[in-house]
């Protein structure tokens, strides 16, 4: 315990007992006077010790905790990596967020239109392969090859994909990565 500190707990006691302080006996007016100007002038030194100890404290336990995988939400097995399937048609939605981007695309399949959710990763690694917000919008004509999911639903992982010019999607032209 600091000694100032301590000295105050002594003079709060020494107050309430009613014993001498510092040689004379003083009136609990100008005791308290004294006593209030000695310890108020210290509550920062308590307040910063309570704190700093807090802080060591959850800092302690915390590197106590075992830490998984950030990026471990799911895998990727809903989708058949051995299948790929090829899609043309036109975009209605591209979803630029987190966790996952998506194209809601409208293909021709089995002789009516269909839309189809095309999973992609994360905003940051599209970013990384050249892909902006802007690179796909409503209404363009997009070939898009996915590896289908394994339920039969229509959707699935994206793995390459081309403007209606053949150019393909993003700037550098990579696959983004499986999330």
């Amino acid at each position: 315990m600091p000694h100032w500190l301590l000295q105050c707990v002594i003079a709060r006691s020494h107050f309430r007992t009613g014993s001498r302080l510092r040689g004379g006996v003083e009136s609990p007016q100008n005791h308290e006077t004294h006593l209030g100007a000695y310890c108020s002038a210290h509550v920062g030194k308590v307040m910063r010790m309570r704190t700093c100890g807090f802080a060591a404290g959850t800092v302690l336990w915390l590197s106590l905790v075992p830490v998984g995988k950030a990026d471990a939400h799911h895998s990727a097995a809903m989708f058949d990596r051995a299948k790929s399937v090829t899609l043309h048609g036109t975009v209605r939605e591209f979803q630029w967020s987190n966790r996952h981007c998506f194209i809601q695309l409208l293909a021709l399949t089995e002789g009516k239109v269909v839309e189809w959710s095309v999973e992609m990763g994360s905003p940051t690694e599209l970013y990384r392969g050249g892909w902006r917000p802007s690179t796909v919008r409503p209404g363009q004509q997009v070939t898009i090859t996915i590896h289908p999911q394994r339920d039969g639903s229509p959707g699935g992982l994206f793995s390459t994909g081309s403007n209606a010019d053949g150019i393909p999607l993003g700037a550098k032209a990579t696959t983004a990565k499986v999330p």
